[in-house]
């Protein structure tokens, strides 16, 4: 059984700088601790009565989270995360009574942690590493986590090396206009088809908003009304229209000067921008992927030119620290057997829109596995066995944190990785090729 909603820490900052920063405030610490335990307590009480149980039944809590909501969860201070030596409190926290930290449970429950590595490597990366087994296999794999931080692990049974790409909260739909979190209604996947074609996109059942000639099909979660875009679909949206030529490699809307569509685009496809682009209020043009009459909270759902931007630069960050990682390690592309894609965005991800927009190498496409939420299930491994709880210790004791932000690569080549899927064409030969470069 499984419930998620969204952590009322977001009230003081959508991302953890910002929660560190109100954190040194006074009762800045307090008041974030409380805020995630009472989530976490309204989730407990869900669980317990749709089970049937009592607080007293759950006898221990497993927990993996990144380093700062790790603090936070605890109530213990993140400021030296962001401040010198730039290193945390704690990467190991020991196992607490949960009564001590307020969670609503048997008074004699304990509460454990997932070790982390370092200030933005925490213990769900470690429960993602464990979860996924690369750390079993002789053969190199990558692990990316499609997070706020785009955590990234390459390695395989030997060493195992770690990196943060603050690659921003987009795949999560904070700051994106119709962006919402993984859930039933969000819409996931689009692919726009000629009205004499019926296939729909990848992921589960369809629906469709029409644009006369040119349809455009849609999945959500649940199969139910659509109300907003999850992480999966932000990143399958800028890949279908850029497929289709609604946007161009730098992420803009397709436009003559004179406000019409390319002539270069389909008849279709001119109708469509004609009839879904528009400006918004803040000047910014939005594509309307579904309008308002067939949306459940009966509001568009619209991708923005800002949003786009939002997107590439995330992308653009995860794409390089993988770069760097693979150079620090004296690797290329071809040296990856195997590549792991995490994150709660959703329940499936279009390896071929990922790899269109430059979000994941051009390699075979027999290479990738979307493996979903990998630190809970991680979590779920380590509570339930005590030689994965004493694996995961050994993992993050192995890892190794290399710091992207020191890193004169990452931060020189970050600007060429800001194009659809590259500035550099050649590092997506298959791309190139469908796109007719």
């Amino acid at each position: 059984s499984a419930k998620a909603s969204y952590n009322r820490q977001m009230s003081f900052g959508d991302d953890v700088i910002s929660r560190i920063i109100y954190a040194e405030q006074k009762e800045g610490l307090k008041k974030l601790n409380r805020t995630i335990c009472e989530t976490i307590n309204d989730l407990i009480s869900a669980l317990i009565s749709e089970n049937k149980l009592t607080r007293n039944d759950i006898l221990a809590i497993q927990c993996a989270g990144n380093t700062t909501m790790i603090h936070l969860f605890l109530g213990i201070s993140p400021e030296f995360i962001r401040k010198e030596p730039y290193i945390p409190a704690v990467n190991y926290p020991p196992p607490i009574k949960a009564a001590e930290i307020g969670l609503k449970i048997n008074p004699k429950g304990i509460v454990s942690c997932v070790h982390g590595v370092s200030s933005y490597i925490g213990g769900d990366i470690t429960a993602g590493v464990l979860a996924c087994g690369m750390h079993n296999f002789s053969t190199v794999s990558l692990l990316i986590d499609l997070g706020t931080n785009g955590e990234i692990v390459l390695g395989n049974k030997d060493w195992l090396v770690a990196a943060a790409c603050s690659a921003g909260p987009a795949f999560e739909g904070v700051g994106i206009k119709s962006g919402i979190r993984a859930v039933e209604g969000a819409i996931q996947g689009i692919s726009i088809i000629d009205d004499k074609t019926s296939v729909a996109p990848q992921g589960g059942p369809a629906g469709e908003s029409s644009g006369k000639s040119v349809k455009i099909k849609y999945t959500t979660i649940g199969d139910k009304k659509p109300k907003g875009i999850c992480g999966s679909g932000l990143i399958d949206i800028p890949g279908e229209l850029l497929k289709n030529g609604i946007i161009d490699r730098s992420g803009r809307f397709v436009r003559t000067e004179h406000g019409d569509p390319q002539k270069h685009a389909s008849p279709g496809i001119q109708q469509l921008i004609r009839t879904n682009l528009r400006k918004n209020n803040d000047d910014d043009f939005e594509f309307v992927i579904v309008p308002a009459d067939e949306t459940s909270n009966k509001k568009d759902v619209v991708l923005t030119e800002s949003d786009i931007a939002n997107i590439i630069r995330s992308k653009g960050a995860i794409f390089l620290g993988i770069q760097v990682l693979l150079e620090e390690m004296g690797l290329g592309l071809e040296n990856i057997n195997h590549v792991f894609v995490s994150g709660g965005f959703g329940t499936y991800l279009d390896v071929e829109k990922s790899v269109l927009i430059g979000l994941l190498p051009d390699i075979p496409r027999e290479k990738f596995s979307f493996i979903g939420n990998s630190s809970i299930t991680g979590a779920k491994m380590c509570i339930l066995s005590k030689e994965a709880r004493q694996k995961a210790i050994e993992i993050a004791n192995e890892m190794t944190y290399i710091e992207l932000s020191v890193n004169t690569k990452f931060m020189n080549e970050f600007t060429s990785a800001l194009f659809l899927p590259h500035t550099d064409i050649n590092l997506f030969p298959t791309v190139k090729k469908r796109l007719k470069l």
